[in-house]
């Protein structure tokens, strides 16, 4: 059970509020004011209020303890986003406040440019107000300044608040994601061993719902409503995140509920709701797992590619099933193969939308970036820990531990250098990847599609022989992809798939398309976009290259519709063709 500080103190909640707002009078005199953007800076050191319960009192009492110390340390408060770092720093403050300590714990808002020179700033004004040898400096998520991409400004800023510690008697708390503090640690061992750090772990799902069920107490008074937050919304609030937030945490089932509230309120239109859990309306996991509706969706948005989309479906709906012998693996690896511009990476993008629910669920490499073995491995992997400029930023491992259900796309993949396809075979048969820091990710839940325009100019070549025709071969474009790629390879492709040339039908779909995307924007913007029926097979023809698919489309938006729009007076205009070319006018007119 959680500690209760408001009982401990005998102090009520309006004493808390009042500590929250409490201001400081600046004496006259600011010998050690540099400019005044320090006092900004340092107007904005918030004062942190004390949480009313502890949830980890333990951590809380002992960070508590190395702050009221007479030779302090500084703290390392780290952990994974969403387990509650921001939460933790109001534990230690009622800790602090509970042991009627004059300290206080102020959070360094910096608005931005050198975090060095910003925190010298605002110590130089807090000690000119008396305030430095009664504040606990906090400086929250410091491993996402923009200033502090190198392990040299992170030891920077630490040589600071350790020299400011011996001249001002200055405490305080640096706040890290605790990759990047184990990156530092490995950097710099002797320096970092000098903070004293507290590691925190995910909180219990009982303790996460004591949070949220108390923090959510005001959320009907705020929204004027009178209703009950019941256990069964509490729990749905908590359910595991989208495919893009990595945690769970009270912040995310808070706003849930909170919107959850206000769909209750417009659907009853009253100001007695009934909130169910139905009202929180989460985005579904997995949707759609059969091959029907799979298929469906895709070639609702995929154009011109129905056999290919059909074949993906079929493929995939049986691990998204959970019919798999080997779990560990990717759902599906597959390799579009076809011309450019025919939908293989847009059929990537909607695939990542269908199965897990939103265009984020994408991690696109440029595989013609992997050229180069050094710098290949370097860029999927990392180098060795024990080099001070290794970093696992960016690394495919980290984005893949970060967003485990997704959709890898390796664009080009013949472009990248021959020497790292063995990474991805492992990838491939065994499902997980180990970096030069040891951080493993698993591939289990991602859906893996490498591109390629192997054997375009092979496919494309005329037949031979007597009643030949023009047409595009497959058949000659998987030989040159078997020519090209090991069998080891293909061998561990769940399926080779060959996206066909557009035929006038489908390049007149995609225009329509485009044109009903582009008409819905600017509808935003107050224009009203009709056509005629004559413009889409217009866009779709003109200028068209067969060997760059449909990329000429928005082109041709781009160079002959959005110029004739900006020349016209009003915002309601008919498209129309008239001697070969595209002209607009206004719809009162035009009728």
């Amino acid at each position: 059970m959680p500690t209760t500080i408001t009982n401990a103190m005998n102090t009520s909640v309006e004493e808390f509020e009042l500590f929250d707002n409490t201001t400081h009078a600046r004496p006259i005199g600011y010998e050690a004011v540099r400019n005044e953007r320090a006092v900004e800076s340092a107007s904005n050191a918030r004062l942190l209020a004390p949480s009313y319960q502890l949830h980890r009192p333990d951590l809380a009492h002992e960070t508590a303890a190395q702050l009221l110390r007479t030779k302090p340390q500084i703290v390392a408060v780290t952990g994974r986003p969403g387990v509650g770092r921001t939460a933790f720093l109001a534990e230690v403050a009622a800790v602090v406040h509970a042991a009627h300590s004059t300290l206080r714990l102020r959070v360094a808002e910096l608005p931005g440019g050198d975090s060095g020179t910003e925190l010298a700033d605002m110590i130089d004004v807090l000690h000119a107000e008396g305030l430095s040898d009664s504040t606990v400096l906090v400086v929250d998520n410091i491993d996402l300044r923009p200033d502090m991409h190198t392990d040299a400004k992170h030891l920077g800023v630490i040589s600071l608040l350790t020299s400011y510690a011996k001249e001002y008697g200055l405490r305080s708390i640096l706040v890290y994601d605790e990759r990047k503090y184990a990156e530092l640690a490995e950097a710099e061992p002797v320096r970092i061993s000098k903070l004293h750090r507290v590691q925190l772990e995910p909180l219990p799902s009982e303790a996460l719902k004591r949070i949220v069920a108390t923090e959510s107490l005001a959320l009907p008074q705020l929204a004027h409503v009178n209703t009950d937050i019941t256990p069964a919304v509490i729990e749905h609030a908590l359910t595991p995140p989208t495919p893009t937030d990595a945690y769970v945490h009270p912040r995310l089932a808070l706003e849930r509920i909170d919107t959850a509230i206000a769909r209750a309120q417009i659907e009853q239109r009253t100001t007695r709701v009934q909130l169910t859990p139905d009202h929180l309306a989460l985005a579904a996991l997995p949707a759609a797992k059969t091959a029907t509706e799979l298929r469906d969706r895709l070639t609702g948005v995929v154009r011109g590619q129905d056999a290919a989309i059909h074949t993906v479906a079929d493929r995939l709906a049986p691990a998204l099933s959970g019919l798999t012998l080997r779990p560990e693996r990717p759902h599906g690896v597959f390799l579009f193969a076809g011309p450019s511009g025919v939908g293989k990476t847009e059929a990537a993008k909607q695939l990542a939308r269908t199965v897990y629910g939103t265009d984020e669920a994408l991690i696109r490499l440029d595989m013609s970036e992997y050229s180069t073995h050094e710098d290949s491995v370097m860029k999927l992997i990392g180098g060795h820990r024990i080099w001070k400029k290794s970093s696992t930023e960016g690394l495919l491992t980290t984005r893949i531990i970060q967003q485990p259900r997704t959709v890898l796309l390796l664009d080009e993949f013949e472009k990248s250098n021959p020497m790292i396809w063995p990474l991805f075979l492992q990838i491939f048969d065994e499902g997980r990847l180990t970096d030069g820091w040891g951080n493993t990710a698993s591939f289990a839940e991602t859906i893996i599609i490498m591109t390629s325009n192997l054997g375009v100019r092979e496919g494309a070549k005329p037949g031979t022989g007597f009643g030949s025709t023009h047409t595009f071969d497959s058949s000659r474009q998987l030989q040159e992809i078997e020519r090209v790629f090991p069998p080891e390879l293909l061998g561990r492709v769940t399926e080779t798939i060959c996206f066909d040339p557009l035929d006038e039908n489908a390049m007149q779909q995609l225009a329509h398309d485009e044109l009903a995307r582009l008409s819905g924007r600017l509808t935003g913007s107050g224009w009203r976009l009709e056509y005629a029926p004559e413009v889409p097979p217009w866009l779709a023809s003109h200028r068209r290259n067969p060997a760059l698919g449909a990329r000429h489309l928005q082109s041709n938006i781009e160079r002959e519709l959005l110029p004739a729009l900006a020349r016209e007076a009003t915002r309601e205009l008919m498209v129309t063709i008239r001697d070969g070319k595209m002209h607009t006018q206004p719809i009162l007119d035009h009728y």
